[in-house]
C-alpha cells in the first residue's frame, strides 16, 4: 500500500520510485533492478558555479549592501536587511519584509532585488 501512495506521488511529479536496495517499482507494484524504459529519467545536469554570470551592477550592488540597508524585492516588496552571511555567488541575507511578508532569506545574488526606491 505505501510503495502505491509513493508511485501515485511520483507519477504527479514526474518522478520514480526506487527501494533501499536500488530497485525500481512502477504502478503495477513490480521491481525491477534497471528501471524498465517506461521510468527512466533524463540525466541530471550538473550546474557550476562557474556557469553562472552574474552582472558586474549586481555583483556590486550586492557587495555594497550592509546590515540595516532597505531592498526592493520584486514578490516581497521592501525590505530591510538584518544579517548577511557566506560571499560571493554564496551570499545571503536575512531580510525583514514589511506589510505582514515577515522575514525571509534570500541568496542575494538569485534574488531579484534592485536598490529601495528614493521618495
Amino acid at each position: 500500500m505505501v510503495i502505491g501512495l509513493m508511485i501515485t506521488i511520483a507519477n504527479r511529479i514526474g518522478a520514480r520510485v526506487q527501494g533501499d536496495e536500488g530497485e525500481y517499482y512502477d504502478n503495477t507494484n513490480n521491481s525491477y533492478t534497471e528501471p524498465p524504459e517506461h521510468l527512466r529519467m533524463e540525466p541530471v545536469v550538473n550546474i557550476y558555479e562557474s556557469d553562472i554570470k552574474i552582472p558586474d551592477e549586481q555583483l556590486k550592488f550586492i557587495g555594497s549592501l550592509g546590515v540595516e540597508d532597505e531592498i526592493q524585492h520584486d514578490k516581497f516588496g521592501t525590505g530591510k536587511i538584518l544579517e548577511i552571511t557566506g560571499r560571493g555567488n554564496d551570499t545571503e541575507f536575512i531580510v525583514k519584509f514589511m506589510d505582514g511578508i515577515g522575514t525571509k532569506r534570500v541568496l542575494a545574488c538569485f534574488a531579484p532585488i534592485r536598490p529601495c526606491k528614493q521618495d
